[in-house]
């Protein structure tokens, strides 16, 4: 049973390191299937071992795709309840009974899955939701991206913790098995004697996941020197600078082995065996999956760094916006009273008392201001010029997935359009994309732009149109011209009058003619 405790360790590792606390009120995604029962045993385990608070909680979804899937959910949850966990039964509902067709019906039911475990973790007040994806799911996924031209951050993959926002509060979507492989999670339910099921669908080779998982089924093992030379323990560090080099550099593995061993000898331990764990994977020859696992880490490190040094980007180049999930530049510091100001602050303060004087600081809060009921961000353009690509295309895919309020990214081809308009530091065209639309606001030569959603921009436009004049001395203009225009148009009426009157007048005159 060393393997199994080994596991057991890893298991509690992994939890750790996503930040699950005993005190956390976790659920599980469960289906039946080898890899969530696993996910489920070990739960159990780990509640009695940490002594949490509450029993953790199963969420088995019945898809209604199948005329047996009500009866197998139903089993699947009894089985739940006989490893020590509250069950509960998820239905999904389809629009007027109809089924999705073949090709939508994986996202589809990928879509209401996710939708009925983020409510039911919401209304039972559970912070945590296990999934059980692990490494081959890993695998899978990255080729699926890859071939689907996805960047850097695309090919990171499925992170191990994600923060989801629903009506009842944040739920933190957790993946600890993704250091795990497939063969270890069947070979862990029949040592603890776990009958798990099988999806039909998963052997149905008209899905595009189902043709990669054959193909890497059935791959051979890779003869020694054969692989994409990425099995060394020696390998340099990603740059400093975002860029295509970083898929390139190297990644190590998450440094935790010493506190996983340690976990891996208590786990033994407790079950009384002193044999080393099984390594990870069945056999210590490498397959193109490991070697694919390999390069996804080190595009996730590279997604690392440039989420960081997006999020930076993102901090001085997002002026206002409503969207929660983006960060904004912090106010500008005011000058204390009786504090000396500098010579700039006293220019910046003679400038501000001049009419003609536009001040943009005050004009984007009334931009704002007027914009707020709508999801928008104010951007300086200035931010991007001369930025290198995968930063500033990472960062506008965030602006635009945020202020569409999509779930999913915009694609890369349309946020490297919009990169290449800011190229200059400046927006000299409006940009329709990812759901979007970003257009420069008047008299700021480019520099200042609003985005706003598709849907939300006639009410923008008509925002927009009521705002004040922007300087004292275009109001003063603007107000003259309306004068003039009004006095243009009383002397036009008196002409019209007058003109009315002298043609009556001359009517009446003329003598009727002889008959």
């Amino acid at each position: 049973m060393s393997g199994g405790s080994g596991a057991l360790g890893r298991f509690v590792s992994a939890l750790r390191g996503c930040g699950v606390q005993p005190s956390d009120r976790v659920a599980v995604a469960l289906s039946g299937g080898p890899d969530s029962l696993a996910l489920a045993a070990m739960t159990v385990w780990w509640h009695g071992f940490t002594r949490s608070r509450e029993t953790p909680l199963a969420l088995i979804v019945d898809h209604q795709l199948r005329p047996e899937s009500s009866e197998e959910a139903a089993a699947v949850a009894r089985q739940a309840e006989e490893l020590g966990m509250q069950a509960r039964v998820l239905r999904v509902d389809w629009p007027a009974g109809q089924l999705p067709s073949l090709g939508d019906k994986m996202a589809a039911a990928r879509e209401a899955r996710y939708d009925l475990l983020l409510r039911a973790c919401g209304e039972a007040g559970r912070g945590a939701l296990l999934l059980a994806h692990h490494a081959d799911d890993q695998a899978e996924t990255f080729l699926l991206r890859l071939m689907h031209a996805s960047g850097v951050l695309g090919l990171a993959c499925m992170p191990r913790a994600a923060d989801k926002r629903t009506e009842w509060g944040r739920v933190r979507m957790l993946r600890p098995l993704l250091d795990f492989r497939k063969a270890e999670l069947e070979e862990y339910c029949r040592q603890r004697g776990l009958d798990y099921v099988v999806d039909p669908t998963n052997a149905e080779l008209s899905f595009h996941r189902n043709r990669i998982r054959h193909v890497l089924q059935q791959m051979p093992t890779l003869p020694d020197g054969a692989h994409l030379g990425l099995a060394g323990n020696g390998a340099e560090q990603p740059p400093a600078s975002g860029g295509p080099q970083q898929i390139k550099a190297a990644a190590q593995p998450s440094s935790s082995s010493s506190f996983s061993s340690s976990l891996e000898r208590h786990s033994m331990q407790q079950d009384g065996s002193s044999s080393p764990a099984e390594p990870s994977t069945s056999s210590s020859t490498p397959t193109i999956v490991d070697d694919i696992l390999r390069l996804q880490r080190r595009c996730q490190a590279a997604a690392e760094q440039q989420r960081m040094l997006g999020g930076a980007l993102l901090r001085r180049a997002v002026l206002h916006t409503s969207a929660e999930e983006l960060p904004c530049a912090p106010p500008k510091q005011q000058p204390k009273p009786g504090q000396r100001m500098t010579q700039a602050q006293l220019k910046r303060q003679w400038l501000e008392q001049q009419p003609w004087f536009l001040n943009w600081d005050k004009r984007l809060a009334q931009v704002a201001a007027a914009l707020h009921p709508l999801r928008f961000a104010l951007l300086d353009a200035s931010c991007f010029e001369g930025l290198e690509e995968p930063v500033a295309v990472g960062a506008l895919s965030r602006i635009l997935q945020a202020v569409s309020g999509r779930k999913y990214p915009p694609p890369l081809a349309q946020c490297i359009r919009l990169h290449t308009l800011l190229l200059p530091g400046r927006l000299d065209a409006t940009f329709t994309g990812g759901g979007c639309l970003v257009r420069r606001l008047p008299r700021c030569k480019g520099r200042y732009l609003v985005c706003v959603a598709e849907s939300d921009w006639p009410a923008a436009e008509a925002a927009l149109a009521q705002l004040p004049p922007p300087t004292e001395a275009e109001a003063e203009r603007k107000q003259r011209k309306q004068q003039q225009g009004a006095v243009a148009d009383a002397l036009a009426d008196a002409d019209s009058d007058e003109v009315n009157a002298q043609s009556s007048d001359g009517a009446e005159a003329v003598p009727a003619a002889p008959v």
